[in-house]
């Protein structure tokens, strides 16, 4: 008897031996796919391609290879009275390698360029009175700091459904928009999450693209 107790400690300590080598060569492969992707965006963003809109008003970087689609400016907010600056005036950027979203669509950033309209608003007053006529939540991060030396406003929102970024620089009678969610939940019928994307790895070369924003 003593001696099948003493097989059965030792098959005990072999199954968790067994458990932690397993989860280590799991973690092993997470972290280096993890790293691997990092690298593959930084080799992109060692290349870039200039882009303008409004007639070359507004000129911005991106990575080599990641898609700028132009368009107009979308009226993205009900209620909302911006009115869009003159000629080629949003692009909709999506990276060449991101993860699909909640709703199964490559994740974007939105950049589009409205007038001042003669208000002289600053930018936190045309996000919150113009744009999207309601003030920022308590649930976000908002600052007023310059970029670029513009005047400029973000508004970081994160609640349970998503992590969004809203950036908006003035200069010369008009507001370059910047905004993007890096983070989505997916909830199913019943309202739980099952399934929560995460492109956040994308950031740091999105921050690059909006210090590298020139209005005339």
């Amino acid at each position: 008897m003593k001696k099948s107790q003493g097989f059965g400690a030792i098959g005990i300590l072999v199954a968790i031996a067994a458990i932690l080598i397993l989860g280590a060569v799991a973690w092993k492969a997470w972290d280096a796919t993890k790293n691997q992707a990092a690298k593959n965006i930084h080799t992109e963003a060692s290349k870039l391609t200039s882009n303008s809109l409004t007639n070359g008003d507004v000129t911005f970087s991106t990575p080599e290879g990641w898609s700028v689609e132009s368009k107009d400016a979308p009226s993205m907010f009900v209620g909302s009275t911006a009115i869009p600056a003159d000629g080629i005036n949003a692009a909709v950027i999506t990276p060449s390698k991101s993860v699909l979203n909640s709703y199964k669509e490559p994740f974007k950033i939105s950049v589009s360029v409205y007038k001042d309209n003669g208000e002289q608003k600053s930018p936190r007053e045309w996000y919150e009175k113009t744009l999207t006529t309601s003030l920022a939540s308590d649930s976000g991060k908002t600052s007023e700091d310059k970029i670029n030396d513009y005047d400029a406003y973000t508004f970081e929102q994160i609640n349970d459904s998503y992590h969004e970024y809203n950036y908006v620089l003035r200069h010369n009678g008009l507001f370059v928009y910047i905004s993007w969610r890096p983070s989505e939940a997916h909830y199913t019928p019943q309202h739980q999450i099952d399934n929560q994307v995460d492109n956040t790895v994308y950031n740091p070369e999105i921050l690059k693209m909006i210090e590298s924003i020139k209005i005339k």
